[in-house]
């Protein structure tokens, strides 16, 4: 997980380059923001629909923005590298390991909730196959 700018607990995120497919654009930002680039596509968790205001870009404007979020899995002597920012955008703060038991309770986003819960039950489902 990432605290981001806001200094709240989330997940990478970022923009879709033209000719990407989502699940490739998170991948990439997963590697730009936190160094794990050694990454296995799990599945898709699903989209949340937001609007904010912005605080880079364009300035005091209202955003609307869909947010997909996808499951991956790392290798297990994966090592978060903070990456410098290399645009205006939200900068990470900090990455950090969670245990997938607290990311439910530590995450600062409502809006999380059910893509956390999501990617909980198909952990656990796999654990116990």
């Amino acid at each position: 997980m990432i605290v981001d700018s806001y200094g709240k607990l989330a997940f990478p995120k970022g923009h879709v380059r033209r000719g990407e497919q989502l699940g490739e654009a998170a991948a990439r930002e997963v590697c730009e923001e936190l160094g794990l680039c050694a990454l296995t596509l799990l599945r898709r968790l699903g989209t949340n629909d937001i609007w904010f205001r912005d605080r880079f870009v364009f300035k005091g404007y209202l955003v609307h923005k869909f947010i997909h979020y996808y499951l991956f899995e790392v290798p297990g002597n994966a090592r978060i590298q903070i990456q410098p920012a290399k645009d205006m955008g939200e900068r990470v703060r900090r990455g950090l390991w969670v245990p997938i038991g607290d990311v439910l309770r530590r995450s600062s986003y409502d809006n999380m909730d059910p893509i956390v819960r999501q990617a909980i039950k198909f952990i656990e489902r796999g654990a116990s196959s």
